[in-house]
């Protein structure tokens, strides 16, 4: 077939055409960073940005006026808990894998009568870090927590939970009673507390040897619990 006299002819052949495309597909190949010569560096993550994540829209974002899980699951990315949702890029968008936060195994082996029952001096706090109402639950057994380890086998410790919760739509929520308001476990009123949260340092005979309203002092958290220590 004649071409045209008027048509440029082309710069390039059929074959050198094939031949480019190959050596782009090779280089493709070797790997998705390679630049000529050059590596391509990953950037450097900064701080700040933005969370996205799909879910419910609370009706606010004070964890200390509403029980609503829909406030709780986004709070529980930031805020202290016993259990958070996982967050990062290795979770599916969507769901909402629970894993611990403040929940240390050591304060649930036990129940405060098997810890009286032990004849060994225990700490038991009194707290609910997810719906606290004076916002110094989380501190608190995080107190506890940081001097657990320096006590382990001389002491026990014991979280408990002052009200009933229960799981509504797989998400943990305050039980309450027909006026709404919250219920309290029985031994919140054995042990006579006004309000939460509440450190007690007990001695090996079941005496309370120490209380503390609020998260105590490192200080003297410690010296009460050499005091019952032989």
């Amino acid at each position: 077939m004649n071409e045209s006299p008027n048509r440029p002819r082309a710069g390039l052949s059929r074959r050198d055409l094939l031949k480019a495309g190959g050596a782009a597909l090779a280089a493709t190949a070797a790997g998705p960073y390679v630049i000529g010569t050059r590596v391509a560096a990953a950037a450097t993550p900064k701080p700040g940005g933005e969370f996205r994540f799909r879910g419910y829209t609370p009706p606010h974002f004070d964890p200390h006026l509403t029980a609503s899980y829909t406030t709780m699951i986004n709070l529980s990315f930031t805020h202290s808990r016993l259990l958070k949702h996982k967050a990062g890029p290795g979770v599916t968008p969507g769901t909402f894998p629970v894993e611990g936060d403040l929940a240390d195994p050591a304060f649930y082996r036990l129940s405060v009568r098997d810890a009286i029952a032990a004849g060994m001096p225990f700490v038991v706090v009194f707290a609910t870090p997810a719906f606290c109402t004076s916002r110094t639950c989380g501190p608190a057994l995080e107190l506890a927590k940081s001097v657990a380890p320096d006590y382990a086998g001389r002491v026990n410790f014991v979280h408990v939970e002052p009200y009933e919760l229960e799981s509504v739509g797989g998400h943990v929520q305050l039980r309450t009673d027909a006026s709404g308001s919250r219920i309290l476990v029985p031994a919140v009123e054995e042990w006579g507390i006004p309000s939460e949260p509440y450190v007690f340092v007990v001695d090996a005979d079941g005496n309370v040897a120490a209380k503390f309203e609020g998260p105590a002092d490192t200080t003297e958290l410690v010296a009460a619990l050499d005091a019952v220590l032989p």
